[in-house]
């Protein structure tokens, strides 16, 4: 049976509509947050969708990959092991776009409650990069970019593995409020991706010009949303009928909702 064209008043469109208004509305230096639960498709929605857009497919873009495994993000980009690149990196680029799939060095978590090795490592490794991202990113008010400053992307495969206040988590989570927060003055935008709408900082809210929220059935996920602003039941109840690899699409903070889902 196909779906209903509404839930709740909000229209499910097809995705090419859903696609020109991104062209229209989407601008450098804006955030997007998308979460749903695990399988949802948040990763395929970002690499066969967002990231083919064409503010976003001529930016550089640099892709934390925490999961490394994911179909859907493994062969996307240049997978590099640290930013910035090395000479030889860059050298071996050359002739690629700039977009960068950082693959996150294995980490565990200790059991006796300590952080191990590998966690202290891999948050080096992430927190170097991230601040490297951001202070190459050009501000176009700064003289010699003007019109012609590179546009920048950080995509957050997941945000919770990153900011979480809790463990297991790198503990990044100033550095990735300050790419919220300063990032739109560099033309800098931030993809955040994640599973865990409970364990993030409140910014993945109230920062992204567009969120997509996906199906999510676990009643105390979904009062997290009431963040987002708006009609806050409506939103609740949507996310908590759509089908598998549905999103909710709130764009510009939320005054405008519809229903997509890629490729259809």
């Amino acid at each position: 049976m196909a779906p209903a064209a509404e839930i709740a008043g909000v229209r499910r469109v097809q995705w090419a509509s859903h696609e020109r208004w991104l062209r229209d509305n989407f601008e450098p230096g804006q955030h997007i947050t998308v979460i749903t639960q695990t399988g949802g498709g948040k990763s395929y929605l970002v690499v066969r969708g967002l990231l083919t857009l064409p503010a976003i497919r001529h930016a550089r873009v640099l892709m934390i990959d925490d999961k490394g495994r994911d179909r859907s993000t493994r062969e996307w980009g240049s997978a590099i092991a640290d930013y910035p690149l090395s000479l030889t990196a860059r050298m071996r680029f050359r002739d690629r776009p700039p977009h960068y799939r950082l693959v996150v060095p294995d980490w565990t978590w200790s059991s006796r409650g300590g952080r191990s090795a590998g966690v202290d490592h891999a948050r080096q490794v992430v927190g170097h990069a991230l601040d490297s991202f951001y202070r190459e990113a050009e501000d176009p008010a700064d003289e010699g970019a003007g019109e012609d400053a590179q546009a920048s992307v950080v995509v957050i495969d997941e945000l919770f593995a990153l900011t979480a206040s809790k463990p297991p988590s790198l503990d990044l989570a100033p550095l990735v409020v300050n790419l919220w927060r300063k990032g739109r003055y560099r033309a800098l935008s931030v993809i955040a991706l994640t599973q865990e709408p409970t364990w993030v900082p409140g910014e993945a809210y109230s920062q992204p010009t567009h969120l997509y929220v996906g199906q999510i059935l676990d009643g105390r996920r979904r009062d997290r949303l009431q963040e987002i602003g708006g009609d806050t039941d409506r939103i609740k109840e949507i996310v908590g009928r759509l089908d598998d690899h549905e999103f909710l699409f709130l764009g510009n903070k939320a005054r405008m909702l519809s229903i997509v889902k890629v490729g259809r």
